[in-house]
């Protein structure tokens, strides 16, 4: 068919058929017929195999299919053949039946069909049923093409497209609209329209200026809708009465658009919502009935912020360029931006710019209750710092108040706030802070946050300007007001000396009206003499130069007046103009005349000032020593001289802060005073020095200086004094206390409280005798004090006197005390020192009745020791007399033995013997002089006797005897020679000099009481330690070491080397791991006959 040709006018003939059957008679002249009908038959085939190759081979018009057809071989039948072809060639099957049973009619529907013959048909029935079949595909064909080029317009199209049936369901949607509402077509082919497509607060389309929007919050066809808690779109006028509503759409047919809105996403959250515009429409049948609905929307997002944000800076110029201060403009901004619909109040502030506190000067949709409780903030709260940070801040509010404490600001219910800084474009000071929030939203979007941050800096430049008029217009003001209220007289001159203006000062001083002075000539009002001066120095002013000249001017009744001008150029209502500030020095000239007549008269006093004082010059960068005092080359001795001309630094080279004094003075034109350490310039001695300096005009100052180093060591004196006084009554145990006059304590020390029981601040300013004096004894207290406040005089001063005490707790106790008068700042005061003496009494009592018992000892002691000494003397007479006695037969048998041991012919047994006679009777000696020592020492008449002997010897001897002592207890002995100086044991090497032994060849000493006290010593040592070891450390005394008090005079003191060098002692020292001597039993073992029990 042509693509002129249409529907029903084809030509009966061109048609390819191809039929399949199974040998059916009914249908054996079946090809026949068509072909006499105008169609090339192809067929009849017999197999499924074979029919499909043929059809596709030929690709036929029309297949005609036995619906009884069964091949054996694959087992198909017709309607699976017929199914398979036009599945894969989508040629259009006729079927041929022979019934019309349910069954058979069920499986015809079940398959696509293009219509069906009765087997035996007539022709007309073969053509009618064909020309419908091949109709009918032209037409789905037709439609299949048609439908394939809307799906791709569709899908290519820029806008979003859903369609839906009369259900509302959902039948098709493009990719576009997936993306935008989140929703897949495979997810939602079948839902409710109200589940894919909803809108929040729509509105309606914005044409120029003009907004005209709803606020009826989310509209999905009626479900989800809210209302913001803001007074906007009501407050406009607007309504939903064309709002999108799907069951309007599609049940009464009307057609919405264009609207704008924002579409929810899938999961509903506003904040990600984004800005549409959509147009709502049925579909209608050819019989126009309405068969389902179409949405076309955009994503308008970006356009929506851009208009919006334009309208906000419309609005906001607007309001602002009607305005001249700075809390109006941020009412306007606050209201202008509240236009966003993410917030629905909010509040703005203005910084002190002294305090940095802010004050809230605009509010919206905020309770009474929150105005007031965030109507001020201090500079140093939270608050303030987060709205000073110069940053914005964007957050949920209940981020912002994380504690759990009840507040007002909470039961706001506020959900987001943004804190948006207004800040001086050139300082970075921020000015005001705008706070804006919502109620109903948690986030603020980024969109929404760029809009503001856009109209913000805006806004900053605006209040900035403002600022700067502000302060401009002020500025403007306090010139004015200290133009007209300066006491200096203050003219404008134009730039050929004309006076444009004046203060009211000037006029005032020379007596004139200003219509006298407005537009005369400044040097009509100057001397003839000053007129080309003043001339001349009116055309050399600049903008950069200050000229300052002196010139008298004549006042209007003749009055010469001096005055002192500043000159300079500027502009004065906006022209170049020349200012002149004039000062009247008449009474300066007066005081300068006055000033040189007192100088004259303090210079010739100068040099009489008993006080040592220099004069310093200003010179250039330094000051110079130019003159001094009488006194002052006094107390140099005339040394002064030689600094005249020097410089302070060279003067005070390690003294800077003269230096710096001088500079100060000179600099501040005031008196100071320094005190400090200065070396006197002729002894060189360093002394307490206090330097005042006084500045006198014009370039002098004057340097008094005052020796105050007694003054300094009596202040260094009394402090220690003082401090020695607070220590010693803070560590004394007696009380301290100090009375005034009238008996007032006014000083009371730790010791008091300890002893009285009152606290320091308990007695401070008690009366001292209702304090601390027992009742029996107050009248006579009273009496004192009164005495004392009349005359400052007592007859208890200067007394030890013993008086009975009252404490806190009533009981009363004795005390020992010395009361002395002391003058304080002109008054006189009584310290008191008192003791307790309880135990003092105690303790003498009890001495009275010990003396008592003692002298009743004492006399028995008497009684036995007459008869004690009696009895000592006769012991004394008897062993005399009998050592004696006993002595003369012993030497002689001595000397005989020894002259016996001469022989040379004794025999070893004969010497043996002998050498026992000896030993025995030079120990019988021993004993005896032991006796007769005994009583020496009894009758204190001992006598020491130093010998000579080698020390060496001495102890090979001596620790070879207590060596065996030692063994046989099965101890170990050593003798060790120590280095008691440097507290170690001598090493081999030092006890062997350049004669081969450390100890000199002869010491002088008692050797027979060392050997005795060291055997004592070292037997006592072996006798008390049961395990371990007994030690004997000999060794050279440390220079300058003495012995102990228990063995001075002893034979250990005396012992000295005989050397060129001076004498030395040697020190022995017993040490051992016996038991010990307890400390407290150490005094008693150096008495006679006493040891220590253990």
């Amino acid at each position: 068919m042509s693509g002129s040709e249409k529907p029903g006018e084809r030509p009966m003939t061109g048609y390819t058929i191809l039929v399949v059957h199974s040998d059916d008679v009914t249908l054996t002249g079946l090809p026949g017929v068509l072909t006499t009908l105008g169609y090339t038959v192809i067929g009849p085939v017999s197999s499924s195999q074979e029919a499909l190759q043929r059809a596709v081979e030929t690709h036929p018009d029309l297949v005609l299919v036995d619906i009884d057809f069964t091949d054996a071989q694959s087992g198909m039948d017709g309607l699976q053949v017929a199914s398979q072809i036009h599945g894969q060639l989508d040629i259009p099957v006729v079927y041929m039946t022979g019934g019309t049973d349910e069954a058979t009619l069920q499986r015809i529907q079940a398959t696509v069909s293009y219509g069906y013959l009765i087997k035996l048909p007539r022709a007309r029935d073969i053509r009618a049923t064909v020309e419908m079949a091949l109709h009918r595909h032209v037409l789905e064909q037709q439609l299949g093409k048609n439908e394939r080029w809307l799906k791709a317009i569709l899908r290519s199209i820029s806008d979003a497209v859903l369609a839906a049936d009369t259900d509302c369901r959902l039948m098709f949607m493009n990719p576009l609209a997936e993306r935008l509402t989140g929703w897949s077509i495979e997810e939602s082919i079948g839902r409710s329209m109200a589940e894919i497509f909803t809108i929040a607060h729509p509105k309606h389309h914005v044409e120029g200026d003009t907004e005209k929007q709803t606020d009826g919050g989310a509209v999905p066809g009626g479900e989800r809708r809210g209302t913001k808690s803001r007074d906007r779109g009501d407050r406009d006028g607007n309504d939903n009465s064309n709002a999108y509503d799907p069951i309007q759409v599609v049940q009464k047919g009307i057609a919405v658009g264009p609207l704008e809105g924002r579409l929810l996403p899938r999961n509903g959250d506003i904040q990600n919502a984004v800005w549409i515009e959509y147009t709502a429409a049925p579909i209608y049948d050819a019989r126009e009935a309405i068969i389902g609905m179409i949405v076309i929307f955009r994503d308008i997002t970006a356009r929506h912020y851009q208009n919006l944000q334009q309208e906000i800076q419309y609005h906001l110029n607007k309001a602002l360029s009607r305005t001249d201060d700075i809390p109006t403009a941020l009412e306007h901004l606050l209201d202008t931006t509240l236009r966003l619909e993410e917030f629905d109040c909010g509040g703005a502030y203005l910084v002190d710019p002294h305090t940095r506190d802010l004050t809230l000067v605009a509010h919206r949709g905020l309770s009474p209750q929150f105005v007031e409780s965030a109507s001020y903030f201090r500079s140093h709260t939270p608050q303030s710092r987060i709205m000073q940070a110069g940053e914005p801040v964007y957050r949920r509010y209940a981020d912002l108040l994380p504690d759990s404490k009840p507040d007002v600001r909470k039961e706001e219910n506020l959900r987001s706030i943004a804190v948006i800084p207004i800040s001086s474009g050139e300082t970075g000071r921020v000015l005001a802070a705008l706070n804006l929030a919502s109620h109903t939203n948690d986030e603020i979007s980024i969109p929404t946050r760029r809009i503001i941050e856009v109209i913000l800096r805006e806004a900053s430049e605006a209040l900035a300007l403002l600022e700067a008029k502000a302060a401009l217009q002020e500025s403007r003001q306090n010139l004015r007001t200290l133009f007209n209220t300066a006491d200096d007289l203050i003219a404008i001159l134009d730039m050929d000396g004309a006076l444009i203006d004046f203060n009211p000062a000037l006029l005032e001083r020379m007596g004139y009206l200003p219509d006298e002075l407005y537009g005369k000539h400044i040097t009509n009002a100057i001397p003839p003499e000053y007129q080309s001066s003043l001339r001349n120095i009116l055309h050399r002013s600049d903008n950069d130069q200050v000229l300052t000249y002196r010139l008298p001017v004549v006042a209007r009744d003749g009055t010469l007046i001096p005055l002192e001008a500043k000159i300079s150029r500027g502009r004065w209502a906006g022209r170049e103009a020349l200012f002149v500030i004039a000062r009247d020095v008449t009474k300066r000239l007066e005081l300068e005349a006055e000033l040189r007549k007192s100088l004259a008269t303090l210079k010739a006093q100068y040099k009489n000032i008993p006080i040592p004082t220099y004069t310093w010059q200003k010179q250039g960068e330094h000051f110079v020593l130019s003159d001094y005092n009488d006194a002052a080359a006094a107390v140099t001795q005339g040394y002064i001289a030689h600094y005249l001309g020097m410089t302070a630094e060279e003067m005070y080279p390690d003294q800077p802060e003269i230096v710096e004094a001088l500079a100060h003075c000179y600099t501040q034109k005031l008196p100071i005073q320094r005190e400090t350490h200065s070396r006197h310039p002729t002894t060189d001695e360093h002394r307490n020095l206090v330097f005042r300096f006084a500045f006198v005009p014009p370039d002098l100052v004057l340097m008094h200086t005052e020796d105050v180093t007694e003054r300094v060591q009596a202040e260094e004196a009394l402090r220690e004094s003082e401090e020695k006084f607070r220590t010693l009554s803070a560590a004394a145990q007696d009380a301290i206390i100090m009375i005034n006059n009238q008996g007032k304590i006014t000083f009371w020390n730790k010791a008091a409280e300890r002893m009285f029981g009152y606290a320091t601040q308990e007695a401070i300013g008690s009366t001292v005798h209702a304090l601390i004096a027992p009742s029996d004894y107050r009248s006579d207290y009273e009496a004192g004090m009164a005495r004392y406040a009349t005359t400052g005089e007592g007859v208890v001063f200067g007394k030890l006197l013993e008086v009975v005490a009252l404490r806190r707790d009533g009981s009363t106790f004795p005390v020992e005390m010395s009361i002395s008068d002391v003058v304080m700042q002109g008054e006189h005061h009584a310290i008191a020192i008192i003791r307790d003496i309880s135990k003092r009494k105690e303790n003498e009592r009890m001495l009275m009745a010990t003396i008592s018992e003692l002298d009743a000892a004492l006399l028995r002691a008497n009684e036995l020791t007459v008869a004690a000494e009696s009895a000592n003397r006769a012991k004394s007479t008897f062993l005399a007399n009998m050592s004696h006695e006993i002595r003369t037969p012993l030497n002689g048998i001595l000397g005989y033995a020894q002259i016996l041991l001469m022989d040379p012919n004794l025999t070893e047994r004969q010497r043996e013997g002998l050498m026992i006679i000896q030993r025995s009777g030079q120990h019988l000696l021993n004993i005896i002089n032991d006796i007769l020592d005994l009583s020496k020492i009894e009758a204190n008449k001992i006598e020491f006797h130093p010998t000579n002997f080698n020390l060496a010897t001495f102890l090979d001897d001596l620790t070879a005897m207590i060596r065996v002592r030692a063994d046989q207890k099965g101890l170990l002995f050593n003798y060790q020679p120590f280095d008691f100086e440097h507290d170690r044991p001598l090493t081999p090497e030092e006890l062997a000099d350049e004669t081969g032994q450390y100890w000199p060849y002869a010491v002088q000493g008692n050797e027979k009481q060392l050997r005795q006290v060291l055997i004592n010593l070292l037997g006592n040592a072996i006798k008390f330690t049961q395990a371990g070891y007994v030690t004997l450390k000999v060794g050279w005394a440390a220079q300058g070491e003495s012995a102990p008090d228990e063995c001075r005079d002893s034979t250990a003191r005396v012992i000295e080397r005989e050397s060129a060098m001076p004498a030395r002692k040697v020190r022995f020292q017993v040490e051992d791991t016996g038991i010990g001597i307890p400390a407290d039993q150490l005094e008693a073992i150096f008495e006679p006959f006493q040891q220590v029990q253990y």
